[in-house]
């Protein structure tokens, strides 16, 4: 272990031989690991062409019959059914798009919101395996780490899912799980992306950006930083630190990391039970959300 100062309880798996050697997005060393895989990014392409094809076609048909405009709602809603079977990475496009009523119509940043929370589990028989290799630990070793833990996930978002479980000592925690091949899968996405930035700057929802290439670059590193749960667990160690020097720390709080039990792609906390901020009583409102940009700030 590496100590206290390490949020993940110094396990940190070696980069070697993946699309991001440093652990950051670099649109380059991207492009040199997937030039050795051209079979793998062609089979990807495909996979992109089929499922994005039937809103493609329906799009220029509209556009074709004049009723683009009418069919908008119809079109946003498909539009958010073909990221989600697209996958983590366009999930994660869909999200940042759902926020650009800028450039979006109305019609599909409120079809893309669904994309916030309400995104299909990875197959649960998989949790086990992936918390052992996770962790570098074996079945025994894991079972008494966390000798309880649900069957089914209690949540799930593009990147991984979430489940109550509890530890050795009696602690109940939320433990995150990341996405099997998710971190493969969306760098080859972003790769097929930059590739296509002349082919996006020509669609109609880009129009008002004024540099589609670097928002790529932008989603690229987001997205590969919400990879390494790490870099997480930091910003929550540090959070936690930072509101216990505040005048915050009996209003606001946040769970606390459990480093012998998190890596790179999992993350435990403890557990703390609460219900989303706008379904909070209409009287509580403005004082919740003035401590949430008290405690941004």
């Amino acid at each position: 272990r590496a100590g206290q100062t390490d949020p993940c309880g110094g396990l940190r798996m070696a980069l070697s031989d993946v699309p991001y050697p440093a652990g950051v997005y670099d649109r380059g060393a991207a492009a040199r690991y997937f030039a050795k895989r051209p079979v793998e990014v062609a089979r990807r392409v495909v996979e992109i062409a089929v499922l994005a094809a039937p809103l493609l076609l329906a799009a220029r048909w509209d556009r074709f019959q004049g009723t683009h405009l009418q069919n908008q709602e119809v079109r946003a809603a498909q539009l958010a059914q073909t990221l989600s079977s697209l996958g983590p990475s366009f999930i994660k496009v869909g999200q940042s798009l759902s926020v650009r009523s800028d450039f979006l119509p109305r019609a599909y940043t409120r079809a893309l919101e669904s994309l916030q929370d309400r995104v299909a589990p990875f197959d649960p028989s998989q949790t086990l395996r992936l918390l052992q290799e996770g962790l570098s630990v074996s079945p025994a070793e894991l079972k008494k780490m966390l000798p309880d833990l649900s069957s089914e996930p209690v949540a799930a978002a593009s990147i991984g899912q979430v489940y109550r479980g509890r530890l050795a000592d009696g602690r109940l925690v939320a433990v995150k799980v990341q996405r099997p091949g998710v971190a493969q899968q969306i760098a080859c996405d972003l790769h097929i992306l930059t590739l296509l930035v002349p082919r996006l700057q020509t669609l109609q929802m880009f129009a008002g950006v004024l540099d589609v290439d670097a928002l790529v670059d932008e989603w690229g590193a987001g997205f590969v930083n919400e990879l390494d749960y790490c870099k997480e667990a930091g910003h929550g160690t540090r959070f936690l630190a930072t509101l216990e020097k505040s005048g915050l720390a009996g209003s606001v709080t946040a769970p606390q990391v459990v480093p012998e039990a998190s890596s790179r792609t999992v993350l435990t906390t403890t557990w703390i039970d609460g219900i989303p901020i706008d379904e909070a009583p209409r009287a509580d409102a403005g004082r919740l959300a003035g401590l949430a940009l008290t405690a941004y700030l």
